[in-house]
């Protein structure tokens, strides 16, 4: 199976909210209060969150996008296991999305509870996937999905002007989908509290840290679109991602894969060995 190398990598993550006494019904889910946790490092392999017991990043960009057509309750059960989708009460957009400026989330029962819109999530969940297609698309120099964008600019809304060629213009300047796609990942990662972090261990590094969980989903659109050339694919014994650098074919239908965990390279050796008797044994009938 191969993945994208962007949910191997760890994301700080300031703190998380965690929403308690969920409730659903066919156009809201509220929740009465939110535990926050933070700020920690969300790991990027495995099921675990450092200093935190809470699921791990493996697959919450592909989760997150299924909410497109999820209903209210699967919704519910999202932020139970992730967090809070920050999307604003009056424009469903992310919380920051004004700068200097916190717009609040949607009250709900005269202000004794706090929630989002089904609709909103929605709306988000595909602006994200139109995003990444569009992204990846542009990345692999492919002509990009009819109408690219769409969904994207109902999160986002930019400062467009479309020409009589169908082209999006700023200014009088015809824009390239490179310049369009980066426009909105800029936009999408500073509405949504992402922001540089210096670490300095081995080496001097800047990151992201991500404000909240739609950060960290900013955070891990944005590697899924600009981390060209590698490869992941899943060991054939434990299951975790072993990446593979650029330019590398993917496994055959029947060849396994290894990682470097002692008990999945002995389980490599014992296998090898095991082909090899069964081929001297084949050989020995002919």
């Amino acid at each position: 199976m191969t993945t994208t190398p962007a949910t191997h990598r760890a994301v700080w993550v300031e703190s998380l909210a965690l929403p308690t006494d969920l409730r659903t019904n066919d156009s809201v889910i509220s929740w009465s209060q939110a535990a926050t946790n933070g700020p920690f490092r969300l790991r990027g392999r495995g099921s675990e969150w450092t200093d935190a017991d809470l699921a791990g990043t493996e697959t919450l960009l592909d989760d997150f996008i299924d909410l497109a057509s999820a209903d209210p309750e699967q919704m519910a059960d999202f932020m139970a296991r992730y967090g809070i989708v920050e999307l604003c009460g009056e424009h469903g957009r992310p919380d920051l999305h004004e700068v200097g400026y916190y717009c609040p989330l949607l009250d709900v029962d005269d202000g004794q509870r706090i929630g989002v819109r089904v609709r909103t999530v929605r709306r988000a969940a595909r602006a994200f996937t139109d995003l990444r297609l569009w992204g990846q698309a542009v990345r692999a120099q492919e002509k990009p999905p009819e109408g690219s964008g769409h969904d994207t600019q109902l999160l986002l809304p930019g400062i467009f002007s479309k020409g009589p060629d169908g082209r999006r213009y700023l200014h009088g300047k015809p824009l390239t989908d490179r310049e369009l796609v980066a426009y909105y990942l800029t936009r999408l990662n500073r509405e949504t509290g992402v922001r540089p972090l210096v670490t300095w261990d081995e080496r001097l590094t800047v990151n992201h840290a991500a404000g909240g969980l739609l950060g960290v989903l900013a955070i891990l659109l944005t590697r899924d679109i600009t981390a060209p050339g590698v490869q992941s694919f899943k060991c054939s014994v434990c299951g975790a991602f072993v990446d593979r650098g650029k330019g590398s074919r993917p496994p055959q239908p029947d060849e396994a894969v290894y990682c470097a965990q002692p008990s999945c390279k002995r389980e490599q050796k014992r296998r090898n060995q095991a082909a090899w008797r069964a081929r001297k044994r084949a050989e020995g009938k002919t």
